[in-house]
């Protein structure tokens, strides 16, 4: 299985991503373009046995459908969204305003048609 955990920054994706035992933190992977960055983590997901949690923003129905192409070898793949109040994400220590506020414009909700089995949404206040 695979699990993607999506959302704006600050919203709570790797305090979630605790839950799970196999984590690839997006942000932490070594890239110097987008399509670099998925491939190493492509690399990544190859190199690590069972299920699979992968930290993100993937904001965008391109972003999440690149990499699920990149892992056609998992039976299930999981989008979680965390759904958290953009003013929160605002008020919240971490990436400053100006890169929420991008995010937050070009955000494209997840949907099954990009190749999910499931969607679980989470509500953060």
């Amino acid at each position: 299985m695979i699990t993607l955990i999506c959302g704006l920054p600050n919203a709570g994706k790797t305090t979630y991503s605790k839950n799970y035992t196999n984590v690839i933190h997006y942000d932490e992977v070594p890239h110097i373009t987008f399509n670099e960055h998925l491939e190493n983590t492509f690399q990544l997901i190859q190199n690590t046995s069972g299920d699979i949690c992968i930290d993100g923003g993937f904001i965008s129905i391109n972003e999440r459908k690149k990499l699920l192409s990149l892992t056609n070898n998992h039976d299930t793949k999981i989008c979680v969204w965390i759904k958290t109040p953009y003013e929160t994400c605002v008020n919240r220590k971490g990436k400053p305003k100006f890169i929420v506020d991008s995010y937050n414009r070009k955000f494209q909700k997840p949907t099954l048609e990009e190749g999910w089995d499931e969607i679980i949404e989470v509500v953060n206040k």
